[in-house]
């Protein structure tokens, strides 16, 4: 159709307005030239920009189409209104502390600019007033150095490409506080270049190796809490997702979709860090515990915003766990007082206690209680390094039962299995354990998991019983094969999260799974690998015999998605 060519040297970044009407051109001539394409057949210059005075490397336009960012050899990273291209102004220029520059991205809504130094140090910059840029955070990646970044389509995430071979993605929701939420491992050479889909759902990726990659971003993350998330909980109809952080903020999402998970309702109340959450059967309330020494009951009516119901204060430490009954008219709450209390719930405007089943001057903390299925058994991980139990046959008289005894340290999570003949617990000391409780007076230890290496914060059954899910403080996920429960079998290690996990929920019904942890991000699995195959399948192309020999070498080629078509 045409060839530009008024540049004097070469040209290394050029970008489109999104309505396609005008090009911006950089070059290593110091000039940025306008393009006008309102005629595509009759592109004419529609203006220069002259005020660079070394090469300049990198231009992107705002959403609103009126500034033009640019970045060059001479240290400066410049705004321009370039509302009347035959007169670009400039509006401001930001010195750089070090020699050229790369890479730019502007967020969607044009407020957030980042670039890229020669030190390889990521800068983010509120530019919502072109005239003032204010920093907002500088991060360097460990691993090695950065070469282009770009914005996800909500301006929530940033990826960055590496020299290092790495496609890195970051949480900006806070561009304060951006943090690191996943590494994408697969080019064989630097990465150059990195594109989101407009649903953010893929990721593609072009480097040296001389290929392009597409990836399916590893799972929905939900960001949003400024801290480590504690707990997580699944309402029974599955539908919505409570998560609670130490910045003692509680959220619902939507999850009706767990690969476009929504953002609901938002409780800022409580005073401390949210050590546990928990819906009642019937969908209708949720139970937190805080380290502000109180539990609370919201009502779900309206999804949007949580309605406070009630407050239990009787605990005079922090409440560490809250467990609804099957049948929801009880309430246990577990504390670092030692204590474990028993609530009638009936009207959840007015709690009432029924039983305290622990003392104030028994030892041990409470960290995670559970009910049996069928309603009649109480477990409680202690720090006493037992799981306690309590036959509620007569909730008014709770009668202790034998203690589970074989940790070396702090149980920090107990689970029933969904036939309520096993227990799961998770520890201190690394191990994860399950407990025969066909009778609950001779509870026996029957399996013993060793494969994390830090604490095991949480423990969590799959709807059929089948899996088991554990989360620790080594950065893992870990899914576990119970159909033979005497002899587990691992199936599966989960290792997005960055940091130390502290929280695991199945999601009711299907093998879909939430994990938090101190990263401040939420994430949600499909575990199904038959269903996650089948996606494989359906979305992306045949794997190739070449491709096959590139992954596999020495093995026979078989496709891996052999049905009709695909």
């Amino acid at each position: 159709m045409r060839t530009l060519t008024a540049h004097e040297r070469p040209v290394v970044s050029s970008a489109f307005t999104s309505d396609g009407a005008l090009l911006a051109t950089a070059s290593m001539d110091h000039t940025v030239r306008l393009w006008d394409f309102t005629d595509p057949r009759g592109v004419r210059e529609a203006g220069t920009i002259t005020g660079h005075t070394a090469a300049v490397t990198k231009v992107v336009f705002s959403p609103g189409e009126r500034t033009l960012a640019t970045s060059g050899w001479d240290r400066t990273i410049r705004l321009w209104d370039v509302a009347d291209p035959r007169a670009p102004r400039e509006l401001t220029r930001v010195v750089t502390a070090t020699d050229k520059p790369g890479s730019l991205a502007l967020s969607p809504d044009g407020d957030v600019l980042v670039s890229v130094g020669a030190d390889h140090t990521v800068h983010l910059w509120n530019v919502a007033d072109p005239v003032r840029p204010e920093e907002l955070a500088a991060f360097k990646v460990d691993a090695g150095s950065v070469h282009a970044v770009a914005f996800s389509p909500d301006g929530r995430s940033l990826a960055t490409t590496g020299l290092d071979r790495t496609v890195r993605l970051w949480d900006i929701s806070t561009p304060r506080r951006p943090h690191e939420l996943t590494v994408l491992s697969g080019h064989t050479g630097p990465v150059l270049s990195a594109w989101f889909t407009p649903d953010g759902r893929t990721l593609a990726t072009a480097g040296f190796d001389r290929v392009v990659r597409l990836w399916d971003l590893p799972c929905p993350v939900l960001t949003g809490h400024d801290s480590a998330v504690y707990t997580v909980a699944f309402s029974p109809d599955g539908r919505f997702l409570a998560t609670g952080s130490y910045d003692g903020t509680v959220r619902l999402w939507d999850v009706t979709d767990p690969r476009r998970p929504r953002r609901l309702a938002l409780s800022t109340v409580h005073t401390a860090a949210i050590n546990s959450v928990a819906f009642s059967p019937d969908n209708r309330v949720l139970a937190t515990a805080s380290l502000d020494r109180t539990a609370r009951l919201w009502d779900l009516t309206d999804p949007q915003r949580l309605h406070e119901l009630a407050v239990v204060n009787a605990h005079t430490e922090a409440v560490q766990s809250v467990a609804f009954s099957p049948d929801g008219t009880a309430l246990a709450t577990g504390s670092a007082d030692h204590s474990l209390r028993l609530w009638d719930v009936t009207n959840t405007r007015q709690p009432r206690q029924l039983a305290v089943l622990t003392q104030d001057t028994d030892h041990d903390n409470v960290e995670s209680v559970a009910f049996s299925p069928d309603g009649r058994t109480l477990a409680a991980g202690t720090t006493g390094r037992v799981v306690r139990l309590w036959d509620l046959t007569d909730r008014s008289h709770p009668a202790e039962l034998p203690s589970l005894k074989g940790h070396t340290d702090s149980i920090k999570s107990v689970a029933f299995s969904p036939d309520g003949h096993t227990v799961a617990t998770g520890s201190g000391d690394h191990t994860v354990r399950l407990w025969n409780l066909l009778d609950r007076r001779r509870g026996e230890e029957i399996a013993r998991f060793t494969e994390h290496t830090e604490t095991v914060h949480a423990v969590a059954f799959s709807s059929d019983g089948g899996t088991l899910a554990t989360a620790g403080a080594d950065n893992t996920a870990r899914l576990w094969d119970l159909r033979t429960p005497a002899a587990p079998t691992e199936l599966a290690v989960l290792s997005g999260h960055p940091t130390r996990l502290y929280a695991v929920a199945f999601r009711p019904g299907d093998r879909a799974l939430a994990t938090g942890g101190e990263d401040r991000t939420t994430r949600l699995w499909d575990t199904d690998t038959e269903r996650a195959a089948s996606w494989v399948c359906e979305h992306l192309p045949a794997l190739t015999p070449d491709q096959w020999g590139e992954h596999f070498p020495g093995v026979d080629f078989r496709s891996p998605c052999p049905h009709p078509g695909s």
